[in-house]
């Protein structure tokens, strides 16, 4: 089913847009954009019924230049218009998903995420925060064993 169906779809969400999505930076592509400072994104989709108004939760995960290992950040999304609107738990920032060419997903950040390191320990996280270089991610679906 499309992106474009299942965001347009009635309140009751259809499952389909649960799924795992990713993006890997090339040494290229990274050396192309040297304020870049995200290297690999891993995004968890779960498709919530009975919760109004959240109709998704999240799992995103991701390796930022110069760190090593995961940080994350979980929480849930509600319907905005065409696209979704996700907030992160603990305080720890929002981006908006919408529907890309060839299947993928536009990950945009608002503001600032707080990547959690220790779930919701206000010491130990990764800011990102929205710039020219660090603002929207285009996901493309992964394999099945990326999302665990």
């Amino acid at each position: 089913m499309a992106l474009s169906l299942i965001l347009g779809a009635s309140s009751a969400w259809p499952g389909p847009l649960s799924g795992c999505y990713e993006r890997s930076y090339n040494a290229g592509h990274l050396a192309a954009h040297q304020g870049q400072r995200v290297r690999k994104v891993i995004l968890a989709l779960t498709a919530l019924r009975g919760h109004e108004p959240w109709v998704a939760s999240f799992s995103l995960e991701l390796a930022l230049r110069g760190r090593k290992g995961l940080a994350s950040l979980s929480g849930d999304c509600t319907k905005d218009g065409n696209s979704l609107s996700c907030a992160g738990d603990c305080d720890t920032g929002a981006f908006h998903l919408a529907r890309a060419p060839h299947g993928k997903l536009l990950l945009t950040i608002s503001g600032r995420l707080l990547l959690q390191r220790n779930g919701c320990d206000e010491e130990n996280y990764e800011e990102l925060t929205q710039d020219e270089e660090n603002t929207s991610l285009l996901l493309g679906r992964a394999k099945p064993p990326v999302c665990k």
